[in-house]
């Protein structure tokens, strides 16, 4: 990539305008309701607490990576509605560089988060004014070949729309991280145009045909899913870390145990490292161990932004965290 800058040592900041991490993607108003169980079809049940929160996997990756200390636009659609001004005030309280476009048609989407109190969770969305998203609105960043950029897209637009953003990064040379969530099987045909694809283990098992069980099963996992065209794949494994790959190199990092409270987070506080280490050139070695510390802490905490650790937390859990390479040995 023209202007890549060498590599930084994990921590070191970064001037302002000297890299720019560039997020299109969702953003929703999540409430988040607390429960023992979830009731049967027909049947119903109390909630022990609830809250609304700022979240959206877009927009929590941009905080996540902006409370890293990575220079972070936002680009996405909400209605005209009291949803859409309190995620615009959220964002810019986390210092994310917001691009929110109104939609009168729509309202700003939503999300109904259910959490147990092991910390597990399920997720229903409603897209609203996500849907309307158009990559055309990257364009209007200045395509700068000096100031190396990673653009960071997931799958909570629709697939085209996606794939369009994709072109649109290619085309200007940025580094394209594609977050594959929610698990699509379409997402195979446009992992051409990407550089790394971060996955969780049920969606490396969609995309990959590999079951991921373990690190020598992601292993595989991620080793398929580079066939696809990215010169890099991640594997996230909750509790067991991730696994990466890259070139002729497999990590495997654990992180440090952690006292859980909710999981909600934790995938976008993983992807929104492994951004920012990827916009600072780190080694795959200490993205792989800064973002599985991330992911670690923002389980620590309830909620989806407000769950999202800073850089000082991180960079101190990071150092506590277990890295090993693999082998190709490992792989049958």
């Amino acid at each position: 990539m023209t202007g890549w800058p060498a590599h930084r040592a994990p921590g070191q900041q970064v001037t302002r305008g000297d890299v720019r991490l560039v997020v299109f993607g969702s953003a929703n108003l999540d409430t988040v309701l607390h429960v023992s169980n979830l009731p049967q079809w027909g049947h119903t049940a109390l909630v022990d607490s609830s809250a609304r929160v700022s979240g959206g996997k877009g927009a929590n990756q941009a905080v996540a990576a902006a409370r890293l200390g990575s220079p972070t636009w936002l680009f996405a659609r909400v209605g005209d509605d009291e949803a859409g001004s309190v995620l615009a005030r959220s964002l810019n309280d986390s210092s994310v560089r917001v691009r929110l476009t109104g939609d009168g048609s729509r309202p700003t989407g939503s999300a109904v988060v259910f959490v147990r109190k092991d910390g597990a969770n399920a997720i229903l969305v409603s897209p609203g004014a996500n849907e309307s998203a158009d990559p055309a609105d990257l364009l209007t960043l200045p395509d700068d070949v000096e100031v190396p950029t990673v653009l960071l897209l997931q799958l909570e637009l629709p697939l085209a729309t996606v794939a369009r953003a994709m072109q649109i990064g290619h085309a200007r040379g940025w580094h394209v991280v594609l977050n594959a969530a929610p698990a699509d099987p379409g997402a195979e045909t446009m992992m051409s145009a990407v550089d790394t694809v971060i996955v969780n283990e049920h969606e490396a098992t969609l995309l990959a045909g590999v079951k991921v069980l373990d690190a020598e099963t992601a292993q595989r996992a991620a080793i398929r899913l580079r066939t696809f065209g990215p010169a890099r794949a991640v594997v996230t494994l909750g509790a067991l870390g991730a696994v990466s790959s890259c070139g002729d190199q497999c990590w495997w990092a654990t992180p440090p145990p952690v006292a859980v409270i909710d999981t909600t987070a934790a995938g976008d506080a993983f992807v929104g490292a492994f951004a920012t280490a990827m916009l600072h050139a780190w080694s795959d070695r200490s993205a792989l161990a800064f973002a599985v510390a991330a992911g670690a802490l923002a389980t620590t905490a309830a909620g989806a932004q407000p769950a999202l650790p800073g850089l000082a937390a991180v960079t101190c859990a990071q150092a506590k965290a277990t890295i090993r390479e693999l082998t190709p040995r490992s792989v049958r």
